[in-house]
């Protein structure tokens, strides 16, 4: 595929600033099965349509995140595969894969380390460069299997369960830095997106469903959770992964909607992206981009641009994701 015009290289690449040039691709047939409605307050200026970044296709990529100044990590859930890549040239540069035993969630990078934590199955596991794999915690008793997950900057890593059949029985858990796992909300269905204020004082959480909201959670010096508010309620598609910018504001990726939205603080839209898939799985900002992953899986329409990554350009920058340990 041709780009229309000419890209550049990742420059100028500090925590949260980075230069990405995005590639542009030639006439995006926007399918027919979205059906995002815009409000009329919102004014239209404020919608962007996402740009394709990665030539290869994936059947559920998820949980994207800036890992290093030049290094974004994702998962394929159906496939169970950690991948690594690099950016150049407008695009994403698969560099490595892992095969992970087990339902893949999420990953974060080890506290001085190459390492990767992998949550997985019922279980906590690092992971080599190597690709040899150790069980370092497994969750207790209880329903559903890994799903998203994030470090906060203390080092803590915070991932949650999702229940298949979609029963209230799976769980929000924390691993902390010594290795122990802690339980810290039950009673969830589908955990979804978690993110972080910088100050590890609040955390915002999607259990999509059945209500399909962002919660907000205030939290104690040692990860206990108390305060629970809703702060959106979203009710064009499922609400699925989530970032946060350095302004406070909220990426959520929005499942069988084919968009992205930005939230403030107090939940009312601020931005929407548009993106050539029904179903956009996650976000994350490596640097002012916001990355949104896509899943293929159940989409009969052949028109429809999911599996791959797509980028577009945001008002804030995010930070790079802390580390475990």
């Amino acid at each position: 595929m041709s780009p229309r015009s000419e890209v550049g290289t990742v420059a100028d690449l500090s925590l949260c600033k980075m230069d990405i040039h995005i590639m542009h691709y030639p006439a995006i047939i926007w399918p027919s099965v979205v059906t995002s409605k815009y409000p009329s307050e919102l004014d239209l200026r404020m919608t962007a349509l996402a740009d394709r970044i990665s030539i290869e296709k994936y059947a559920q990529a998820e949980s994207p995140r800036w890992t290093a100044p030049n290094e974004l990590a994702w998962v394929d859930l159906i496939t169970s595969t950690l991948h690594v890549g690099r950016f150049s040239g407008g695009v994403v540069v698969p560099e490595r894969a892992f095969q992970v035993r087990g339902h893949i969630g999420s990953a974060a990078r080890v506290k001085g380390s190459e390492d990767w934590l992998v949550g997985a199955g019922r279980a906590f596991h690092r992971l080599s460069t190597a690709g040899e794999s150790l069980e370092i915690a497994a969750l207790p008793v209880g329903g559903g299997v890994m799903n998203d997950g994030v470090c906060d900057a203390t080092g803590r890593f915070w991932s949650g369960t999702q229940a298949v059949p979609r029963e209230p029985v799976a769980a929000l858990y924390s691993l902390e830095t010594d290795g122990t796992v802690v339980e810290r909300l039950n009673g969830v269905t589908v955990s979804n997106g978690i993110c972080l204020t910088p100050d590890a004082r609040t955390l915002y959480y999607i259990d999509t469903l059945p209500h399909r909201t962002v919660d907000a959670f205030d939290i104690g010096p040692d990860g206990t959770l108390s305060g629970r508010r809703t702060v959106a309620r979203i009710d064009n598609g499922n609400p699925d992964g989530m970032a946060i910018d350095e302004d406070g504001c909220l990426w959520v990726a929005v499942w069988d909607a084919g968009e992205a939205i930005r939230l403030d603080p107090r939940g009312r839209i601020m931005q929407r992206v548009r993106v050539p898939a029904l179903r956009p799985t996650a976000v994350a900002l490596a640097g002012d981009i916001l990355v949104i992953t896509t899943a293929s899986v159940g989409v009969e329409d052949h028109a429809d641009g999911g599996g791959y990554l797509y980028a577009v350009a945001a008002p804030s920058a995010g930070c790079l994701a802390p580390r475990w340990g």
